[in-house]
């Protein structure tokens, strides 16, 4: 009877080992598998951070990065151009202020000029990159104001636009245009930020 335990206990404990090496290289051959998919996935993850990454900076490199730049040169000088009339009038308006016919002196012209220009420049950015132009109301509302804008002040100021003041009374320039520039900006490098930490 003592023979016969000690003998199922050793065939139990052989067929144990049997098991475990039979088994062995399934669970090898899954761990491969699991580490193999595992691999994949992270390398997609990667290929897709980095496709964004590229992305982000294309935007940040071919867009909004210099249209900000252009429109902070543009104030400053715009701040220097229109001192004197505002101070005269808060609600100044330089379209229409040209519209009325009215004439600037020669420091004032060439400010107006180098204004003129960066919106000409600000223009040939826009058509160039619309595409990356991520947000709804940019897009879609604040810069076809703008860009209007800077085409209508350009009109004018090259003496083509003359009177009919009412009908450009809603052309004036979006001034929420900059802050909503650089709130995008700064989504983009807080989204760029996380993809490389």
């Amino acid at each position: 009877m003592v023979l016969l335990i000690q003998c199922q206990n050793e065939a139990s404990a052989f067929d144990w080992m049997a098991f475990a090496k039979d088994i062995a290289p399934i669970v090898i051959g899954f761990a491969a598998l699991f580490f193999s998919w595992y691999q994949l996935k992270s390398s997609e993850t990667q290929k897709k951070n980095e496709n964004r990454r590229n992305e982000i900076y294309k935007k940040l490199n071919d867009f909004y990065g210099p249209y900000i730049q252009l429109r902070k040169k543009s104030h400053i000088l715009y701040q220097k151009f229109q001192k004197k009339y505002r101070a005269k009038d808060v609600n100044f308006s330089t379209l229409r202020y040209l519209l009325k016919g009215q004439s600037f002196d020669e420091n004032e012209n060439a400010l107006l000029k180098a204004i003129i220009d960066i919106g000409t420049k600000c223009e040939d950015l826009i058509q160039k990159n619309a595409g990356l132009i991520d947000d709804d109301d940019l897009r879609n509302n604040l810069i076809p104001k703008a860009s209007t804008h800077y085409l209508l002040l350009r009109l004018a100021y090259e003496g083509n636009l003359k009177g009919d003041i009412e009908n450009f009374l809603d052309s004036s320039f979006p001034k929420e245009i900059d802050a909503k520039l650089e709130d995008r900006k700064i989504q983009l490098e807080n989204e760029l930020n996380k993809l490389n930490s």
